[in-house]
């Protein structure tokens, strides 16, 4: 696998020559991610291992902005991508607020985990582990119906180069599994979830998924429809947090505050929600699953207050909102890929300052339902109006601090905003998978 400083020597040949090849500035993106996937299906097992690597270039000529993505790291087509995105750039309309590529930061400070065990791992071993937790589970219960159990392992690095000056890289290791299980017991059949996302390999935790998705089926023997509906409580479960509060990251962002399309134009410094909220984006989280060097750009990562204490402190910005602004970036220019250019989003979304545990938050409820496992709808909520109706198939109703019985199928709905006016209490969270 090729290494950083060999993809920022690839990268940095071509930017020699951005005066030359027509382009007034050019950056390349470059990217090689190792990607293994296995997925069990009751006795069936798919294993997937291959290397996506490419390149994503950004071609500025005066006031016009091309883009180009090629899935390889081979030069000659390299070159080519780069001259389809001057001519992109050549043949668009002007913006107005386009200004300039990034300049490197003063400092890169951000360390992610990059975990070395997960390189050593091959294929074999890991389809021996997710079939033990699989034979975990059966030996916990014997009313398993079916087993659905995905495991996903990422060696990611990346390097960008520009022609103001950025070189940087990185690399990163990221692993998630997940498993749905199903039970059926006389004529009910119920459905319980387990995942585990993170920077480096913890074998029990993934041993345990199975028995913990179980677990989650079987306390949902006996569930109930609600006779009318409730106005009450909402205790949500961490995995379920960000179906609700992804609506923050898109009125943060500079792009839609700029072009008028979010509810917070105009807010910072005043109160947006609870007292008891505090949400900050910290790209330099150790453990964080996007913490890297720098962003999308080249930008440093770093840590910002978003919300605090119920007041809104940031909108989070790239260098092109930035510029227009004459701000300097917060750092949140994200790549899905090299596929695709990079754009406004978190790194790292942490509530903090939060105490205790879920069961604590049981106990505080005299009457209100928690919120667990699948979350459905949740791409519905308009952002702006702040509406939302998401189906949830593994609540639990709570009356008078106790969990009493598990609910049928239901619909959470409601408004945003006044959502995040209504936070009562809330645990540490971390984002595990931020939305974009």
């Amino acid at each position: 696998m090729v290494t950083v400083n060999e993809l920022i020597e690839i990268g940095s040949k071509f930017i020699k020559k951005t005066r030359d090849l027509g382009a007034d500035e050019l950056e390349i993106y470059l990217e090689s991610r190792r990607n293994l996937s296995l997925r069990v299906i009751n006795k069936y097992t798919t294993i997937r291992e291959g290397i996506d690597a490419g390149v994503g270039i950004r071609a500025l000529v005066g006031k016009s902005i091309g883009f180009v993505s090629e899935s390889t790291l081979n030069e000659e087509s390299i070159l080519e991508a780069i001259k389809v995105a001057i001519k992109i750039a050549k043949n668009k309309p002007e913006d107005p607020g386009l200004s300039h590529l990034p300049e490197p930061s003063k400092e890169y400070t951000a360390k992610g985990i990059f975990d070395k065990n997960l390189i050593e791992y091959h294929s074999d071993a890991f389809a021996n582990m997710v079939r033990d937790s699989i034979a975990h589970a059966y030996d916990s219960c014997q009313l398993i119906k079916k087993v659905d159990f995905g495991f996903n392992r990422s060696i990611i690095k990346y390097a960008i180069v520009n022609s103001n000056g950025i070189q940087i890289g990185d690399k990163a290791t990221v692993l998630s599994a997940y498993t749905d299980i199903n039970v059926k017991k006389d004529d009910e059949e119920v459905t319980g979830v387990a995942f585990e996302v993170s920077r480096s390999i913890h074998e029990r935790k993934i041993l345990n998924l199975g028995v913990q998705a179980v677990r989650n089926a079987v306390s949902m023997f006996g569930g109930k429809k609600l006779k009318e509906a409730i106005t009450a409580d909402a205790v949500i479960e961490n995995q379920c947090v960000p179906d609700f509060l992804w609506p923050i990251q898109y009125n943060v962002n500079a792009q839609n505050v700029q072009n008028h399309r979010s509810k917070f134009i105009g807010k910072i410094n005043e109160k947006v929600a609870s007292e008891i909220l505090t949400l900050v984006d910290d790209g330099t989280l150790l453990e964080g699953i996007r913490t890297v060097k720098s962003d999308g750009e080249g930008i440093a990562t770093r840590r910002k207050t978003i919300i605090e204490k119920g007041v809104l402190r940031s909108f989070i910005y790239d260098s092109y909102t930035a510029h227009k602004e004459n701000k300097e970036s917060t750092g949140n220019a994200q790549r899905g890929s090299f596929e695709r250019p990079p754009r406004i989003s978190f790194v790292n979304a942490v509530i903090e300052h939060g105490k205790g545990t879920l069961d604590d938050l049981v106990r505080e409820t005299e009457k209100g339902v928690l919120i667990r496992g699948y979350m459905m709808g949740a791409h519905l909520t308009d952002p702006l109006k702040g509406t939302f109706a998401m189906t949830n198939i593994n609540a639990q109703y709570i009356e008078h601090g106790e969990v009493k019985y598990p609910l049928k199928s239901i619909t959470v709905s409601g408004n945003f905003f006044d959502l995040l006016h209504k936070i009562y209490s809330c645990l540490l969270y971390t984002s595990p998978s931020p939305r974009d």
